[in-house]
C-alpha cells in the first residue's frame, strides 16, 4: 500500500534533540557505526568504530566493509565481519587483529571504551608486545608496512585521545530530517528534473515526483504537515522555482515557462521555453530564466509577455549556455552558471550578472548551480560535495575556504546541476547519492526481459548497434558532463575506448558499412561533426563546423549524414542533411518550432522526426525530401523514432517513457497502425541523444538504464545548517 502519511517524515527532530536524532544519518556511510545507521545516539565509542575502519584500511589497503551500493554497504556494516588483517597481511602483528576487531565490535559496550585504551594497545604492539610470525626476505617489505601502520596509528590515536575533549562539535541546533517520497510515487534520480525547491519562507518544499501512471507532476509539501499533494496540470514538469512571497511556483513543461499557485489551480503559460534550465523570481515581478539553447538568459514579467535578453553568450570565451539563475537579495544581481565549449582551454563557472547590464563577473570555477544563502554564503557543489563559502553580496567577494555541508549530493553532469535548495530561514534541502554512476546498457526483448551485455564501464549512455549487430557504440560520461566514446565487442564481451580528447564527444552513429563512425564534439565550438574509422586506426576528421551545436542522428549512405542543430533565433532546433561530398548542409526541417531526431526510412522515401508544433514533442512522418502531407505517429508525446530494418515497423519513446511499436506501410504512401506499448525505458531528462537502439529484425534492443536500487531517494532536510559551520 506504500508509505503511510504518518511515516513520511522519518525524523522530525526538534531543537531539544541532539544532531543525530532518531532516524537521522549524518556522516560518511563507509565509516558509520551500527548505532549511527540504526538512528541511535552516538558517543565516543562511535568514533572508535570509525577509527577501527581506518586502521584496517591502513594496514591492508582494503576497506573493512564493502558494498556496491549504500544499501549493501549498510547491510555489511550491520551484519558481517571484516576479513582479519592477518589473513590479508600474514606477517602483520597478530595482536593488531585483536585491536581492530575490538574497535569494530557491533555492540558499543564490547569496544574499547576510550581512545586512550586504543593508544595503550598500539603502543604495546609497537614495543614488541606481539610477535610478527616467521620472517622471510621476500615479505620483509609487506611486514614493515603492517608494522608502520600500527606505529602511525598509535601516533594518530594518541593525538586524537588528547584532543577529543577540545574537538569542535556541530551545533545541537543543526537538525537533520528525512522527507520520504509521497505514497505510491517516486523521486526519480535517473532524471535531472527532481531538484527540490524550498520556499523562501521555509514553510514548504516543492519537488517533482512520478506517480503510478508514470507521469511527472509538481508536488508541494508543507513542512508543518505530513502530507504532500500534487498540483493538477503540471504533467511533464521540470525545475520548479518559487515566487519571492512563497505563494506561487514557476516551472517548465511542454516547451513552455509556466506558473501556478502553490495551493493549486490552473497553470498559466508565460512564454516559450523549449529547453528550460532553471529560473528565478524577484520582488519587482521579474523572472530571469534559461529557456532556449544557443542563447543567454532571458527575462520576462511575472505576468507574462515577450522575453528580453538578460545575458548574452561571450563567443570569445567559447560560451555555449547560461543557466540556473538565482537572484541575490537586492533583486537586481543574480548568480548563473556558464558552460563553455572548448575544455580544458576554457572552464565552466559561476558568474554574477545584473539586470540591465552586459557586465559579468566570474566567481568560482566549477560546473554547478549556485545560490546565495543568509547569513552570507554561496552554496554550490564541487566534486560531488555540497559546499558553502562566505560571500559578501554587497561587494560580490568570496572569502575563506569552502566548507563541506554534505559529502555526496546527487549531481546531474549532463545539465551541470545538483539537487539542493535553501530557504531564507536557515533550511537546506538536498538529495544524496550518485545514481548516474550506476547507469548501464542491457539487452532487452520485446517484453522488457533484460540480460547483460557485458559492458561494465559507467556511467553509460547513447547505445548504438552496428548494422551487423556485432558491436555496440556507447558513451561514458565523467562528473563534469564530458564524455568519450567506447566500442563493445558483443561476441568477445570486451570494450575498448574509441575517443580520447578531453572535450565532450556525443551522439555517435555508424556508417552503413560499419567502417566509420560520425559523432558530435565541442572541441572547437558548441558541437561540430567528426568522422573516424571504426577500427581506431586513424585520427578523427572534422567534416563540418559552425557556431551551432550539431547532433548526428543517422548516417544514411555514402553521401549523407542527418543531424540536428541547436542555434540562436526563432528556429532553434532543426533537422539538416550534410553532403559528405562537398561538406555542405541542407535544411530538411526549419520552422519556428523545434524539430529533431531525423531518421530516414530504409527505402529512403520517408523521414521520421519529432517536433513540438502541437505544444509538446510528438513523432511525425513526412515524405523525403518533400513536399507532401505529414502524419503524426505518436498520441501522447513521443521522441527518438527508429525504423525496423525492413521499414515495416517503427519504434519511439512515448511521453510516459514507454517504448512504443507501430506497424507501418511505407511505400508510395504511408499508413500506420495504433502504437502499442512494449516496455518502460528511462531516458535522461531533456537529453538530445537516443536511450535505445534496435536490431534489424526488431526483436532485441539495447537500452540505457539506471539500476532500480535507490531509485527513489528521500530529501534530506537540514534545520539551521549554518550553525554547524566554523565561524
Amino acid at each position: 500500500e506504500g508509505v503511510s502519511a504518518a511515516s513520511e517524515l522519518s525524523a522530525l527532530a526538534t531543537g531539544d534533540k541532539p544532531l543525530t536524532a532518531e532516524g537521522s544519518l549524518v556522516g560518511t556511510f563507509q565509516y558509520m557505526a551500527p548505532e549511527q545507521l540504526e538512528g541511535r545516539e552516538p558517543d565516543a565509542r562511535t568514533d572508535i568504530f570509525a577509527f577501527g575502519m581506518l586502521l584496517h584500511e591502513m594496514a591492508t589497503g582494503e576497506r573493512a566493509f564493502k558494498g556496491k551500493s549504500q544499501a549493501s554497504l549498510i547491510a555489511a556494516i550491520l551484519a558481517s565481519e571484516p576479513v582479519p588483517i592477518s589473513r590479508l597481511r600474514p606477517l602483520s602483528p597478530p595482536a593488531l587483529d585483536r585491536v581492530v576487531s575490538t574497535c569494530l565490535a557491533k555492540d558499543p559496550d564490547e569496544r574499547w571504551q576510550s581512545a586512550h585504551d586504543v593508544l595503550k594497545e598500539l603502543q604495546w604492539i609497537r614495543e614488541g608486545g606481539s610477535t610478527a610470525g616467521a620472517r622471510s626476505v621476500r615479505h620483509v617489505g609487506r611486514e614493515r608496512m603492517a608494522w608502520a601502520a600500527a606505529v602511525i596509528a598509535a601516533v594518530i590515536v594518541g593525538r586524537f585521545a588528547f584532543s577529543w575533549r577540545d574537538m569542535p562539535r556541530e551545533s545541537a541546533h543543526t537538525i537533520h530530517a528525512t522527507l520520504l517520497p509521497p505514497a505510491r510515487a517516486t523521486l526519480s534520480l535517473s532524471d535531472s528534473i527532481s531538484i527540490p525547491a524550498l520556499s523562501p519562507d521555509g514553510r514548504r518544499v516543492a519537488f517533482v515526483a512520478r506517480g503510478e501512471d508514470g507521469k511527472d507532476r509538481l508536488w508541494v509539501r508543507p513542512l508543518d504537515g505530513l502530507e504532500a499533494r500534487p498540483l493538477a496540470g503540471t504533467e511533464g514538469v521540470a525545475y520548479p522555482f518559487w515566487s519571492p512571497d512563497s505563494r506561487a511556483l514557476g516551472f517548465f513543461s511542454e516547451g513552455k515557462l509556466k506558473k501556478i499557485d502553490a495551493s493549486g489551480g490552473p497553470p498559466e503559460v508565460l512564454c516559450d521555453a523549449f529547453a528550460g534550465r532553471g529560473g528565478t523570481w524577484n520582488r519587482e515581478g521579474v523572472i530571469v530564466f534559461s529557456g532556449q539553447p544557443g542563447l543567454g538568459l532571458s527575462q520576462i514579467p511575472a505576468a507574462g509577455g515577450a522575453p528580453a535578453p538578460a545575458t548574452r553568450l561571450d563567443s570569445s570565451r567559447s560560451e555555449t549556455s547560461h543557466r540556473w539563475p538565482s537572484f541575490l537579495p537586492d533583486g537586481r544581481h543574480f548568480l548563473y552558471t556558464v558552460l563553455v565549449a572548448v575544455m580544458p582551454k576554457q572552464t565552466d563557472g559561476i558568474f554574477l550578472g545584473a539586470l540591465g547590464s552586459d557586465q559579468a563577473q566570474r566567481l568560482v570555477d566549477v560546473r554547478s548551480n549556485a545560490v546565495y544563502a543568509p547569513p552570507g554564503y554561496l552554496i554550490f557543489t564541487r566534486d560531488g560535495a555540497l559546499v558553502a563559502q562566505r560571500f559578501d553580496a554587497g561587494s560580490a567577494r568570496l572569502a575563506g575556504e569552502a566548507v563541506a555541508l554534505a559529502e555526496q549530493v546527487q549531481t546531474f553532469p549532463l545539465v551541470a546541476a545538483a539537487a539542493f535548495s535553501v530557504s531564507d530561514t536557515g533550511l537546506l534541502a538536498f538529495q544524496a547519492g550518485t545514481p548516474d554512476e550506476r547507469a548501464q546498457i542491457l539487452w532487452s526483448d520485446r517484453t522488457g526481459a533484460q540480460s547483460e551485455t557485458g559492458i561494465t564501464a559507467g556511467p553509460i549512455t547513447s547505445p548504438r548497434l552496428s548494422h551487423d549487430g556485432r558491436r555496440i557504440l556507447f558513451r561514458v560520461e565523467d562528473r563534469q558532463g564530458r564524455g568519450d566514446l567506447w566500442i563493445h565487442d558483443v561476441v568477445r564481451r570486451v570494450s575498448s575506448r574509441f575517443t580520447f580528447d578531453p572535450a565532450n564527444d556525443f551522439a555517435p552513429v555508424w556508417s552503413p558499412d560499419d567502417t566509420r563512425i560520425a559523432f558530435g564534439s565541442n572541441r572547437v565550438s558548441g558541437g561540430d561533426l567528426y568522422v573516424k574509422a571504426s577500427n581506431g586506426g586513424a585520427d578523427e576528421e572534422l567534416v563540418f563546423a559552425s557556431p551551432d551545436r550539431k547532433t548526428p542522428t543517422q548516417w544514411v549512405d555514402d553521401e549523407r549524414i542527418l543531424f540536428g542543430t541547436f542555434s540562436a533565433g526563432m528556429t532553434s532546433a532543426d533537422v539538416w542533411s550534410l553532403s559528405l561530398r562537398d561538406r555542405k548542409p541542407t535544411p530538411l526541417l526549419q520552422t519556428r518550432f523545434n524539430e529533431g531526431g531525423g531518421q530516414l526510412s530504409p527505402d529512403g522515401r520517408w523521414l521520421a522526426y519529432h517536433s513540438n508544433e502541437s505544444g509538446r514533442m510528438e513523432v511525425y512522418v513526412q515524405p523525403y525530401p518533400g513536399p507532401g502531407p505529414k502524419w503524426r505517429l505518436s498520441r501522447d508525446g513521443g521522441q527518438f523514432a527508429r525504423w525496423r530494418g525492413d521499414g515495416k515497423e517503427m519504434f519511439f519513446v512515448a511521453g510516459d517513457r514507454t517504448l512504443m511499436a507501430a506497424e507501418v506501410v511505407a511505400g508510395q504512401t504511408f499508413s500506420a497502425a495504433d502504437p502499442r506499448p512494449l516496455f518502460a525505458v528511462h531516458p535522461r531528462a531533456r537529453t538530445l541523444d537516443y536511450p535505445y537502439d534496435v536490431t534489424a529484425d526488431g526483436r532485441r534492443f539495447v537500452v540505457s538504464v539506471t539500476s532500480g536500487e535507490d531509485y527513489s531517494s528521500p530529501i534530506t532536510l537540514v534545520v539551521d545548517w549554518a550553525a554547524g559551520l566554523k565561524r
